[in-house]
């Protein structure tokens, strides 16, 4: 089972920022953090994350980011000017960071295990194959 969320929404300028996350007590850029993720590969997971860490760089120029991934656990960051992302046959990804404030686009399919807390405000449209989560589930409130 599939839902769609169409919404239309007008969303104002947002300069792009670059974040930091704090591991250690010490501020580390999420470049600097996306690339220790790359090079600290378990062996099984080397691959797409070289391939993720490529259209992660490309994605912060396009604002679009695609990922099909069979063996990895975890994405640490995404693009702040992230405005559409499709996650398709992750089915091992468990971790994924919050999703961008001016995200609009979401497409997820084929993931059994990643955990949503919540749909940035500026969501107008939202695809998600259901038949991989558990009935007990909760599903995140959708922005109105």
């Amino acid at each position: 089972m599939t839902y769609r969320l169409k919404k239309r929404m007008k969303i104002g300028f947002q300069p792009a920022i670059l974040q930091y996350a704090y591991t250690s007590n010490e501020a580390t850029s999420n470049l600097e953090l996306l690339n220790k993720w790359r090079i600290e590969s378990p062996d099984i997971e080397k691959e797409e994350r070289n391939s993720i860490y490529d259209k992660i760089i490309e994605a912060n120029h396009t604002g679009s980011l695609s990922i099909t991934a069979h063996h990895v656990t975890s994405i640490p960051v995404f693009p702040d000017n992230l405005s559409e992302l499709n996650l398709s046959s992750c089915y091992t990804l468990e971790s994924i960071p919050n999703l961008p404030d001016g995200l609009k686009s979401l497409t997820i399919s084929g993931n059994q295990t990643i955990k949503i807390s919540y749909f940035p405000d500026s969501l107008e449209s939202l695809s998600i194959d259901m038949q991989a989560y558990e009935e007990n589930y909760t599903f995140p409130a959708l922005p109105y």
